[in-house]
């Protein structure tokens, strides 16, 4: 009766992880269809008006959502629904506000100083930082098959965009952005890892848009910003929808994956992220490929198969000592 019990919890883990594992590729999906998006709609707008305008959609979607959430729940139950907070929840609310925003504003300013390839693979070396915070302040620890796995792939990375480097002050600059915008992305994981037995997703990806959208209304109200604040036409709206879109898609996806997954693998799977923005940017942009290039995504994609075999059997190896 044990090996049974035992038999069926080993596929109900198996059929979370292939579920996870989909969610994540999907994300990879969304979020890489982001920067040639941003890109475009920063060729009418500053990086702070797209980010304001996409924050705002994102926060009326969910908005109406939330709401229409609510007012089924109330037809169809006779329980009082109590959308507490646990001891926690605010200051990490708190904490994912103030690493959400700065991330995506450091990542939408770097792109209108490197090149979209460039600042995606900057902004995806998430996995060393994610990996760092865990070992020096939160006591994890990874076997050397998972490290070995993002050291080859954070070197795919740098391959795939070592045709790109230049010393030009400015793409200095927007490398460096592209870099800072990793660190707090790692942050968001981090904090959004911690909360998530609190809240559903869905609620945090609210919450978090709505502060980042009144922050954000106050620095544009304070220090302004170039160009217009508002798209101009109906195409430029679209686009705009379309980033809400993506990133509740993506936020949803990545925050449900991470119920079965470390913020460490989320961030390394995603960095498949760079192969196809590097596509869409070579499809849209005329940003060229290389032989180095699709080398380098060949890496990336063997590091990050490393990386998944070496947290299971990490995951193999613990649980065999509890029992």
């Amino acid at each position: 009766m044990s090996n049974l019990i035992h038999i069926m919890r080993k596929i109900q883990t198996n059929r979370e992880v292939v579920i996870a594992y989909i969610g994540l590729l999907l994300a990879v999906a969304a979020t890489a269809c982001t920067p040639v998006l941003t890109r475009i709609s920063e060729g009418v707008m500053s990086p702070m008006a797209t980010i304001f305008n996409r924050t705002w959609i994102v926060v009326l979607i969910l908005g109406l959502w939330n709401l229409g959430s609510f007012i089924r729940f109330q037809l169809t139950s006779s329980k009082s629904s109590q959308a507490g907070f646990g001891s926690r929840s605010p200051l990490l609310l708190l904490g994912l506000i103030c690493t959400a925003l700065p991330c995506q504003l450091f990542w939408a300013w770097s792109l209108t100083k490197t090149s979209v390839a460039n600042s995606e693979v900057l902004h995806s070396f998430t996995p060393v930082f994610t990996t760092l915070i865990g070992w020096l302040f939160l006591q994890q620890s990874f076997d050397r098959l998972f490290l070995r796995g993002i050291l080859i792939t954070i070197a795919g990375s740098i391959l795939l965009v070592g045709n790109d480097y230049s010393t030009a002050p400015e793409k200095l600059i927007g490398d460096a952005l592209a870099l800072i915008s990793a660190l707090f992305w790692a942050l968001y994981l981090i904090f959004s890892k911690r909360i998530q037995s609190q809240m559903e997703p869905i609620k945090i990806v609210s919450y978090t848009s709505f502060g980042s959208a009144i922050c954000l209304s106050i620095l544009l109200y304070f220090f302004g910003t170039d160009g217009p604040i508002f798209p101009y036409s109906l195409n430029d709206w679209l686009i705009e929808f379309a980033l809400g879109v993506l990133l509740i898609l993506s936020q949803v996806l990545i925050l449900r994956s991470m119920k079965v997954f470390s913020p460490g693998l989320v961030a390394t799977v995603l960095l498949l992220n760079p192969i196809v923005t590097a596509l869409l940017a070579y499809l849209i942009f005329s940003e060229p490929l290389s032989f180095l290039d699709w080398l380098a995504m060949f890496i990336i994609i063997t590091g990050i198969y490393l990386t998944s075999l070496g947290k299971v059997k990490q995951k193999n190896r613990h649980l065999s000592q509890v029992r």
